[in-house]
């Protein structure tokens, strides 16, 4: 409960107003203009505006922030009208306890904020009023639930466009070390996880415990999104904590189009890696000093120099030679 002001009989309880506006539609005018009229004193409850807010009454909303009511007045469990508002989604009357000066990042007991009542109400109007006011996109609750790991979870391309837009953090991570990718991977969403990696998402980022997305996807038989993951750069070969890698998922769950396409993608790294050396051979045919071949250089007392019948191309050779001094 919140007091309007001190001193005074208790007088008249708002709450029993919203009750019979609850009840008695037509009674809204009559009602708004006893709370307009009360004295000083009026106890005024914060479960009066938070449930008008839930229920998108307007007018009721401004006649008891008309009143006096806190405009950030909590419930039991931390609820705020803004809150309410957007878990009921009510623009509106988001926008009109914004001008009223409701903090638009307070957090209920679990540290849940409107920002992502909304995201959950898939309200991204409201969503996108709230981060243009100043919502933290980055925002976390007490299990480390980001706005982000909500619209991964729930496949709003649209809200993790706007979140990233404002800054929302790719990699933050849940108390679990799950980071937004992870969800959804888990949740099975392809377009969101290529949209999180078109954005900059780490397809190696690891759990707590050393889990990959790419291991969810095998344990989930996703094998579209371990391909893709594999395609963007995912590690098959990562273990977690207890030596499990995606390839022992995939191989535990019987999965054998998911193991053909890690196999698939391990020939492949293996391939780039003899590639990779062999084009380092074709550069550097000879080792630096110390343990220069005799025959390409001469290396001694701290000198080196290559000769110019083993130099890399005619321009090199008309223009380059290299000293080494210790």
């Amino acid at each position: 409960m919140v007091r309007r002001a001190t001193g005074g009989a208790p007088g008249l309880r708002i709450a029993l107003l919203a009750v019979l506006i609850l009840h008695c539609p037509r009674g809204w005018g009559q009602a708004s203009h006893a709370i307009a009229s009360t004295s000083p004193g009026v106890e005024i409850s914060a479960e009066a505006l938070i449930g008008a807010a839930e229920i998108g009454n307007a007018t009721l909303v401004r006649s008891l922030l008309d009143a006096g009511a806190p405009t950030d007045a909590t419930a039991e469990d931390g609820l705020t009208a803004l809150m309410a508002a957007a878990l009921g989604g009510h623009l509106e009357l988001v926008r009109l306890l914004l001008e009223r000066g409701a903090n638009v990042n307070a957090a209920d007991d679990t540290g849940w904020t409107a920002l992502i009542f909304a995201i959950e109400e898939r309200r991204a109007d409201i969503a996108r009023e709230l981060l243009a006011r100043g919502a933290d996109p980055n925002a976390r609750t007490r299990a480390g639930w980001t706005p982000l790991i909500s619209a991964s979870q729930l496949a709003q391309p649209e809200m993790i466009e706007a979140l990233v837009a404002h800054g929302a953090d790719l990699e933050m991570k849940n108390s679990f070390g799950w980071p937004p990718l992870m969800h959804a991977v888990l949740e099975g969403h392809v377009e969101i996880v290529r949209l999180l990696l078109d954005k900059g998402a780490d397809p190696n980022a690891r759990s707590v415990n050393g889990l990959t997305a790419l291991m969810i996807a095998a344990d989930h038989n996703h094998v579209e999104l371990a391909r893709l993951l594999l395609d963007r750069g995912a590690n098959p070969s990562f273990a977690t904590a207890h030596g499990r890698t995606a390839m022992s998922i995939a191989k535990d769950n019987g999965d054998g189009e998911m193991v053909g396409a890690l196999k698939a993608a391990e020939e492949k790294g293996k391939a780039d890696r003899g590639d990779s050396r062999r084009q380092r051979s074709r550069m550097f045919p000879y080792p630096p000093c110390p343990g220069m071949s005799a025959t390409a250089g001469r290396c001694g007392c701290g000198r080196m120099q290559f000769r110019k019948r083993y130099a890399w191309s005619p321009s090199f050779r008309a223009t380059f030679s290299l000293s080494f001094k210790r």
